[in-house]
């Protein structure tokens, strides 16, 4: 849905935490475990927030720039994480 984020993630604790702070501001979001669901709704998100989980698969099928697009870690980023954040 255009209207929603989309949280994209396979690891269940950060999805719990980003569900929660959905909640938190009123938002309810769309959910895909696979870097498929970020690549469908690439264009149509509102926002689209990728867990480092699945970033590197996400890099790999090299979609378009976009704008609006976070990503989300359940640790203190390391070098790694900065250049796929890049």
């Amino acid at each position: 849905m255009p209207d929603r984020p989309l949280l994209v993630t396979s690891d269940p604790l950060l999805l719990e935490s980003l569900e929660r702070l959905c909640a938190a501001v009123g938002v309810q979001a769309e959910v895909g475990v696979e870097v498929s669901g970020a690549l469908a709704a690439w264009d149509s998100a509102a926002l689209l927030v990728v867990g480092d989980d699945l970033a590197a698969d996400l890099l790999a099928a090299a979609p378009p720039r976009r704008p609006d697009l976070l990503l989300a870690v359940r640790h203190v980023p390391d070098q790694e994480v900065w250049e796929r954040a890049a």
